[in-house]
Parts: structure tokens; C-alpha cells; sequence
């Protein structure tokens, strides 16, 4: 036996016989020298890491450690004590597979649990430096082994009383505890779709999940940390594997009908990962159909928040277009449907944020060519188109148009300002409707029948609100007529119904006016 091995393991016993005559100093020192040791010598870490009575004595070492931390929370000689402790193990585990076998086996992981946990629970800023060495200990003994990950991971996601440990983990304050457990949690669910399904479907996994999605926000503007990348990379796993549905659905409100705070923070994940790996992440079809239901219902939820507002100005649908009046009108409601709606200021920054953000991911994956054949029929079949040329009714009947003469612009998200707070709406709709139809008659009749050609037609003004919407609504229409004779005719049809006003032209003193089917300009 090398000398600082027989050292330790002797200052061990010693100190678990009678804490009264050993020297706290001397094993400190020890510890410390030995951690240091064990990385320059791998014959040194083998023989001390695949040594059973170690494991053994280092466990009753954590639990005498945090028992007297415990009576005296200011005792630093035995904070420092546990730290060293701590320190050793992580470092005989790195990257030797013997050792972490050896480790897992002696089942020190769950006295570093006990450890962490009460730290954590008590709060103290001084424990910080023992629960990050905790946390990394416990990332070392899985980190490049797949065994022992799903050794650990299987038990945590399987007992439930893991759930209050992983939350205080995830939510602490300390950013370097918390990176160390989200590298522990991507280590264990990296490149394995069995754990990353763990992760979706126990008890312990959806409140890690909530825990996730919590700190996704928190931490997005943090630059000193790479917490976001790590949440981000987590994320991506159950992306890779299939399971964004799965997520998706375990955080449905109880009615089900609006969209929830942690369903709009996964849509902003996963457009995220669709626009990073434009060449690698494809919509499957479970998630097609789940993304397109949830637009169907949210268009339908937003439809209901626009609704309460009042009209604006009517914009010159056309005569012609007789499916506009037929197909798209505002919908209908009696005074008890309308008492049962309940929609919170969250509700509707909910909706909002999720149409935007299923708009812009189907339509991305439209035009990229990476959506399944069946999205498109899902897309009629479920209504969603509908529901999205409805949304688009109601829009243009109650959100005004918008120039940069009319004074700054409300804040994009901002919903307590009403229909000012759906920006972006109208371009995105039409955005849609442009890739759908293009070189796609079946979808270029379907938007005809349900009268949408005079709505996009609509759309072709400038509208600071809604950037590039001309843009959009030329490109939409140019593929809706393409090749199609009955749209063209509804065009043709079309006719001036009456003069809107223009706040750019009102600010000059100059007015419009409908004379002959022609638009004058009068002072």
C-alpha cells in the first residue's frame, strides 16, 4: 500500500472510533493531499477507488460530518472537513469506470443525497462550496458510463421522494450548483432514449421538467453562466428522441383548452431547435398533428380575446369575393357561452405567444420542406386552416393598421394594451397561407372556398405592426393564383367598397373618397 492510502484509510477509522482523539487538522490536511495525489497518479486512484472499506468508511464519514454540522452550523473546521471528504471521492471517480462501479455499489450516492438535501434545505450561503462538491461528486461517478447512469437515473425517476431534491437543486440560487446538476442530467440522458423517456413520463421527471422550464427564463440573459445552453441541450435530447409531444401534453391545463405558461416556454424551445439544426431535426408526424391541434384551439382562443374588442375602420374586402361574408365572419357566441369564457391577462399572452410561435415553426418547416406529407392534411382535415383564416377575419376587423407617423409602437408582447398587443399576427397568417399554397392547387381551393383570397388581398398595405406583411401578402397571392383560374376570377371580381381613411395622409390634411369605383384624394 502506498503510504498516503494506508494514511487516509487510518485517519478514517480513527476518526469514526472516537471523534474526540483524532486530529481534525491532520486528516483535513491528509484528504487534501490525497485528492491532489489521485488525478497525477492513476495507480493511486485505482487502488484507493476499487477498495471497498474506503467507499464504506468515506459514507459514515458524509453522515457523522453532516450529523455534527447539523448541532453546529458554524463549526468551518467541519464544513471544510466535509468538503475534503467530498473532494476525494469526486476525484477517484473521474473518468475510471472501475471506480465508479465500485462507488455506485457501496451506495454513497445516497448519503451524498442526504447530504444534499439537508444543505439545501436549511439554505445557509456557507454550505454552498459542500453542495457543489456534492453535486460534482455525483456527476463524476456517471459521467462516459452508461451503466451506472441508468443505475442512478432509474432509481431517481422511479421514487417519487426524489422530486423535492431535484426541485431544490434546480432552483437554487447558487448558478454553480446548478450547472453541476444540469451536466449530472444531461450526462445521464445524452444519446438514450430510455432515459430521456424517464425523464418524460414518472412523477419525478415531469417536476424536474417544470423546474426546467422554470429556469429557462431565468438564466436566458445570464452571460456569465452557460445554465440556458445546458437547459437548451436537455431539451434538445427529448427532441432528438421524439418526446416533445409527450412533453408537451403533460402540461396541459387541467380544462385543457388554453395554452399554459410551460407549454409556451417548450414552443420557444423547440422553435429553437428547429431554426439551430435546420438540417437535422424534421417534425414528426405525432408532433405535426399536436403543434396543428394546438393552433387550431389557441387561433380559436385568441379569436375569442379579439372578439370582446370593438371594430376598427372596415377594410375593402371586395364584392366579388361572396365566401369572405359566407365562410369567414366573426363567430357567434350567446351571453352564456360568453359568461363561461374566463380569459385571464395570461390567457391571452399565452395565445397570443402561441400562435405566433406555431405559426412561425409550421411555416418553417413548410417552407423548408421538412414537414411529413400528412401535414397538409391534417391541416384541412382538422380545421386549422380555418380557424387560422377566422383569426385573420377577426384581426382585420379589430386591429387597426399601424404606420410609424402615428407615434412609437407598443411593445410587441404587450397585451394589456388589447388588440395592440397582437402584433405580428397578420403577417404571419399570410406567411403561412404563401407557403402552403405554393404549387399546391388542393390548398389554393380550400382558401378560396373558405373565403380567404379578399382577406390576404387585404393585407397588401404597409403595416408597421405587422413588418413585411405586404411583402408576404403579394408573395401569397401570386401562389394563390398561380395555374387557378377560379381564384383568379374571384379577383377580377373584386371591387373598391368604400375609402379608409390613412393617418399619413390625415396628418397632411388630405382625405380620401370613393367616387365611380375610383379613390380620390381631396383636401
Amino acid at each position: 500500500m502506498t503510504s498516503i492510502k494506508s494514511l487516509t484509510l487510518q485517519l478514517q477509522q480513527q476518526f469514526l472510533a472516537d471523534r474526540s482523539t483524532a486530529s481534525i487538522p491532520l486528516f483535513s490536511e491528509c484528504l487534501e493531499k490525497c485528492a491532489t495525489q489521485v488525478i497525477r497518479d492513476p495507480s493511486l486512484r485505482s487502488e484507493l477507488g476499487s477498495y471497498t472499506p474506503f467507499w464504506q468508511q468515506t459514507c459514515q464519514c458524509l453522515d457523522n460530518l453532516r450529523d455534527e454540522l447539523a448541532q453546529d452550523q458554524d463549526d468551518e473546521t467541519i464544513r471544510a472537513l466535509l468538503v475534503d471528504n467530498l473532494r476525494l471521492a469526486r476525484n477517484i471517480v473521474a473518468n475510471d469506470a472501475i471506480n465508479q462501479a465500485t462507488a455506485v455499489a457501496s451506495g454513497i450516492s445516497s448519503h451524498i443525497e442526504n447530504m444534499l438535501a439537508w444543505c439545501l434545505l436549511e439554505n445557509i450561503p456557507e454550505n454552498r462550496p459542500v453542495t457543489r462538491m456534492g453535486v460534482q461528486a455525483l456527476c463524476n461517478m456517471v459521467t462516459g458510463n452508461p451503466k451506472q447512469q441508468s443505475i442512478l437515473w432509474t432509481v431517481w425517476m422511479n421514487d417519487s421522494g426524489y422530486s423535492a431534491l431535484f426541485t431544490k437543486m434546480l432552483l437554487t440560487s447558487d448558478h454553480v450548483t446548478l450547472m453541476s446538476t444540469l451536466v449530472l442530467m444531461l450526462n445521464c440522458i445524452r444519446n438514450d432514449s430510455d432515459r430521456c423517456r424517464m425523464l418524460i413520463e414518472s412523477q419525478t421527471g415531469k417536476v424536474i421538467l417544470n423546474c426546467l422550464l422554470k429556469n429557462a427564463e431565468l438564466v436566458l440573459d445570464d452571460q456569465n453562466t452557460q445554465n440556458f445552453e445546458l437547459i437548451f441541450a436537455i431539451f434538445e435530447q427529448l427532441v432528438e428522441n421524439g418526446l416533445f409531444s409527450k412533453a408537451f401534453k403533460r402540461f396541459e391545463s387541467n380544462g385543457g383548452a388554453a395554452l399554459t405558461s410551460n407549454q409556451t416556454i417548450l414552443l420557444k424551445l423547440y422553435d429553437s431547435a428547429l431554426h439551430r439544426h435546420q438540417s437535422r431535426i424534421s417534425l414528426n408526424q405525432s408532433d405535426e398533428k399536436l403543434l396543428i391541434i394546438t393552433l387550431r384551439d389557441t387561433c380559436a382562443l385568441a379569436v375569442e380575446a379579439l372578439r370582446k374588442l370593438p371594430n376598427v375602420s372596415t377594410s375593402a374586402l371586395g364584392s366579388g369575393d361572396s365566401s369572405v361574408e359566407k365562410n369567414v365572419t366573426e363567430p357567434s357566441a350567446s351571453s352564456d357561452d360568453q359568461d363561461n369564457v374566463r380569459m385571464t391577462v395570461e390567457d391571452t399572452a399565452n395565445a397570443y405567444t402561441g400562435v405566433i410561435l406555431l405559426l412561425q415553426m409550421i411555416g418553417t418547416v413548410t417552407v423548408d420542406s421538412r414537414s411529413s406529407g400528412e401535414l397538409k392534411n391534417v391541416l384541412i382535415s382538422s380545421g386549422c386552416l380555418k380557424a387560422c383564416l377566422d383569426l385573420l377575419a377577426q384581426a382585420e376587423r379589430k386591429i387597426p393598421r399601424i404606420t410609424k407617423s402615428m407615434g412609437d409602437i407598443v411593445s410587441d408582447t404587450d397585451t394589456s394594451k388589447g388588440s395592440m398587443g397582437f402584433m405580428y399576427i397578420k403577417r404571419d397568417i399570410v406567411r403561412l397561407i404563401g407557403a402552403l399554397t405554393y404549387h399546391d392547387r388542393r390548398i389554393q381551393d380550400e382558401v378560396r372556398e373558405l373565403g380567404g383570397i379578399g382577406l390576404v388581398l387585404s393585407q397588401c398595405n404597409i403595416d408597421d405592426a405587422n413588418p413585411y406583411v405586404k411583402e408576404h401578402a403579394v408573395l401569397a397571392m401570386r401562389n394563390l393564383l398561380e395555374n387557378n383560374l377560379e381564384n383568379q376570377a374571384i379577383v377580377e371580381q373584386l371591387s373598391p367598397q368604400e375609402s379608409v381613411p390613412h393617418p399619413v395622409l390625415e396628418e397632411i390634411g388630405l382625405k380620401t373618397e370613393l367616387r365611380d369605383g375610383q379613390v380620390n384624394i381631396k383636401r
